[in-house]
């Protein structure tokens, strides 16, 4: 990450703030956690190349949803960069964490996702057919319900694309697990992950990796897209181009193929 962006970004939030006091700012843990959501998105704007392939980025949206998912807002958040900007040397030190926890997840991304190849993996499900969405009335897809037989790590695979002028607001892509009992009631919900779409005419690829515990009636639910917009009468412009759901291999399922 480079320091040129650092600078940008710090400058960029603080520009007309003002120091607050001191119970409005944030906690050190959650400030981090803000700093390495927004590098990772905004990574995407600081390089020419990239900023060409990805398209358009809605920085207000993007800003809005983090804030949201921490539970605070623009105003707590610049009173806290502010703070710590008068304190350089814990503002280095907040920085070290912020770039050692990107490493991080980048390395666990890699190191997990190189896992799938060379024949470790099978494909538990797939959807390549082609979905358009464009227009005031079309639907989005509906999600797509996997059934978890076996414990294993999986990795779900989304080739995605959302237009520019797509009104989505917020839009991200949800994984979800639950169990539904005979009834048909869930009797458990849990959320894997919910990340960002970035709005762009060029497909972009999706990938998630998670450690998914096999239970009686246990599904995965992929939700493409989840967004915030109060009604469904607005432009809709969007490509679903596949979604493959792969299971890591165990080693006694490998030495089994060998025989």
């Amino acid at each position: 990450m480079r320091i040129t962006f650092v600078l940008f970004f710090t400058l960029t939030f603080i520009g007309c703030s003002s120091l607050k006091r001191e119970n409005e700012i944030l906690p050190k843990d959650d400030f981090i956690n803000i700093l390495v959501d927004l590098h990772m998105l905004d990574a995407y704007t600081t390089d020419y190349s990239t900023k060409k392939m990805t398209g358009v980025i809605d920085s207000l949206t993007v800003y809005t949803s983090l804030f949201e998912k921490y539970n605070t807002n623009k105003k707590v958040f610049d009173s806290t960069l502010s703070w710590y900007t008068l304190h350089p040397k814990k503002l280095s030190e907040v920085y070290d964490e912020v770039f050692g926890k990107i490493n991080r997840i980048n390395q666990d991304l890699k190191d997990k996702s190189s896992l799938f190849k060379n024949n470790k993996s099978e494909i538990v499900w797939q959807r390549s057919k082609n979905i358009y969405t464009r227009g005031d009335t079309a639907s989005y897809p509906k999600p797509f319900i996997v059934p978890i037989n076996i414990s294993g790590t999986y990795l779900i695979e989304i080739r995605f694309r959302m237009h520019e002028d797509d009104k989505s607001i917020n839009p991200k892509v949800g994984l979800y697990t639950y169990t539904m009992e005979k009834d048909s009631s869930i009797t458990e919900h849990h959320t894997l992950s919910e990340f960002l779409i970035l709005k762009s005419n060029n497909s972009r690829n999706y990938q998630s990796v998670h450690d998914i515990k096999h239970e009686n009636n246990k599904f995965l639910k992929i939700a493409i897209p989840v967004i915030n917009n109060k009604v469904d009468s607005f432009y809709k412009n969007l490509q679903l181009s596949s979604v493959k759901v792969l299971r890591l291999k165990v080693e006694a399922e490998k030495e089994g193929e060998k025989e």
